[in-house]
């Protein structure tokens, strides 16, 4: 699905530093690693770094049709801010009848859990594995299966050369993101970056009654919404689910890059054929439809002819609803390019051909400091890419957090990918105080650090 709004003016700003405090999120510009002048300047789109350690001369490559390109996406997760139960039936095991599942919880996938009580798989976790299956898609282009008599396809499916960087996951508490029709106002409340960052919204809402929408088509302003929760409570859906909210991803994103669907006709795209007219049954009456086929399926009725009931009527397009490994044809490719050179140009992240390291971290805040027991933990599974990383810890002001006042701590650099880490067992926490964490990241196959901080504040 996709619907249209007034699109925005682009904007391209320099390196960045997030800086999170309690909810609210500042921007600072760093050249060095203790100054950072207060200026809301993000992300370098001429150097290839976040952090601005490369200098201006450098050699940038990573963005061009010819090179893999990266797009910064953003996760957000919307849950409920009270328990939410529902019934909803799994009907994913075709050796068993259909049975109700009862779900209580949040709503989502949390900071600590998956929304059911698995702490071994969160919201950190499953932002990460999505991206990963669907830059797999990206990677691993299909053939098209439906053709169009008369045009040439390739040989081999054409290169996208695309992949998503994920740059944050977020976690928003909010009743209003559930309301019909909320998706532009949820986006303005909580959009990361507007015109250089994709947000991508999960949540789970019954009334909604599809998989995703997309918003501005081949616009400005990119942000999406997947509707993929509501398969993943169902226990026999619940792997399959991963695989589908990464396939839905791509095809949302796909209409803010351009691509429309290929069953309806008039995608603008001569080498995605139009899906097959057979004849639709609504009630008493008969009259003539295109298919769109999820998969072949001699049992959807027709009067006389069926929509799924031979092969050549099933799609695996990327732009159709359907469940297969995905294709983007030669035209889809094109249009998708010409969108990256134009309106989606600010969101691609210059790489310098490789996977340019993300620095991301959670930690809760305000913070219980007691005299024994209690500990400051911090979830850094959303950084990616790293395979270095430097963390950093001193005390701040609340009025200026980009200035240490004292009790600096500094980790070295530290070999491999972090995860959870207890920082009590590093630094003593006091009491009363506001305390700057920075993290630092680096991929020793690609140039290029990015950094990512946040304030703590702490009590008794």
């Amino acid at each position: 699905m996709l619907k249209n709004i007034q699109p925005s003016i682009p904007v391209h700003n320099a390196g960045f530093i997030r800086l999170i405090i309690g909810g609210l999120y500042l921007f600072y510009c760093t050249s060095g690693l203790m100054a950072q002048p207060a200026q809301r300047e993000r992300f370098n789109l001429q150097q290839g770094t976040n952090s601005g350690s490369f200098k201006t001369d450098s050699i940038v490559i990573g963005t061009t049709p010819n090179e893999v390109r990266y797009l910064r996406v953003a996760i957000h997760f919307l849950l409920r801010e009270e328990r939410y139960t529902e019934t909803i039936k799994d009907d994913c095991n075709a050796a068993i009848p259909p049975y109700d599942v009862h779900y209580s919880g949040p709503g989502n996938f949390t900071e600590t859990d998956d929304g059911i009580g698995h702490s071994d798989y969160n919201g950190f976790m499953h932002a990460e594995n999505v991206i990963w299956l669907a830059n797999k898609m990206l990677a691993n282009n299909q053939q098209q299966w439906r053709k169009t008599p008369g045009i040439t396809y390739p040989e081999t499916p054409p290169p996208l050369n695309l992949q998503y960087l994920l740059v944050g996951v977020y976690f928003h508490r909010d009743e209003a993101a559930f309301k019909p029709g909320a998706g532009q106002n949820i986006h303005r409340k909580y959009d990361i970056d507007s015109n250089l960052v994709i947000d991508v919204y999960c949540l789970h809402n019954p009334k909604f009654g599809r998989d995703g929408d997309a918003f501005q088509f081949g616009g400005f302003n990119k942000f999406v919404f997947l509707n993929d929760y509501r398969h993943y409570i169902k226990p026999f859906c619940r792997e399959w689910s991963k695989v589908n909210t990464a396939r839905s991803m791509n095809h949302e994103i796909g209409h803010t890059l351009g691509l429309a669907h290929t069953w309806e006709g008039f995608d603008y795209c001569d080498d995605t054929p139009e899906g097959f007219m057979y004849d639709h049954i609504d009630g008493n009456n008969c009259y003539p439809r295109r298919a769109n086929c999820w998969t072949y399926d001699t049992a959807k009725p027709g009067c006389p002819k069926k929509p799924c009931d031979d092969w050549s009527k099933v799609s695996n397009n990327i732009m159709d609803y359907n469940h297969w490994e995905p294709a983007w044809t030669q035209c889809q490719v094109d249009r998708i390019n010409q969108n990256l050179q134009g309106n989606g140009k600010a969101y691609i992240h210059a790489s310098h051909g490789c996977a340019p390291p993300q620095a991301f971290f959670y930690i809760p805040s305000p913070q219980t400091i007691c005299a024994t027991g209690c500990k400051v933990w911090m979830n850094a599974q959303p950084s990616v890419h790293e395979d270095l990383s430097l963390i950093e810890i001193c005390e701040v002001s609340a009025d200026q957090p980009e200035v240490c006042r004292g009790g600096y701590f500094s980790s070295g650099w530290l070999s491999g990918f972090l995860a959870e880490i207890n920082l009590s067992d590093w630094y003593t926490f006091l009491p009363d105080k506001v305390y700057r964490i920075r993290l630092t990241v680096e991929n020793t196959a690609c140039p290029g650090s990015d950094v990512y901080e946040q304030v703590v504040y702490t009590i008794k």
